[in-house]
């Protein structure tokens, strides 16, 4: 909410898109916090599912729910952009672009050091 009145605010978007990213970011990574609270290693990895499978799993879920806060975002920065006179296309897909490859790095680092 408060990217969402400071993008109106001074007409920069570049505060929401920031916002929707990392929000969708730490849903998953929220995952982990649960998945360890609730000792969940320990009964996955009772099931007959491969190790890989699971990671693989955890990356598309991450993957599914990026390209949603990057079209929610592409869509605020186009619609705000339009009535504001401000449309900076290549900033949003730069801030989606840092943002989706630092998530990717933070996965990598939970699965490696948790």
């Amino acid at each position: 909410m408060f990217g969402f009145m400071s993008s109106l605010g001074d007409g920069n978007v570049n505060n929401f898109i920031g916002v929707i990213i990392v929000l969708c970011t730490t849903m998953i990574v929220s995952t982990f916090s649960y998945d360890d609270l609730n000792k969940w290693d320990s009964y996955v990895l009772t099931m007959p599912i491969n190790r890989n499978d699971i990671v693989l799993s955890k990356y598309l879920t991450m993957l599914i729910f990026s390209f949603i806060g990057v079209l929610v975002s592409l869509i605020v920065s186009v619609t705000i952009g339009y009535f504001k006179n401000t449309l900076i296309l290549n900033e949003t897909l730069l801030i989606n672009a840092l943002i989706l490859s630092f998530q990717y790095v933070l996965v990598a680092l939970f699965y490696t050091y948790l």
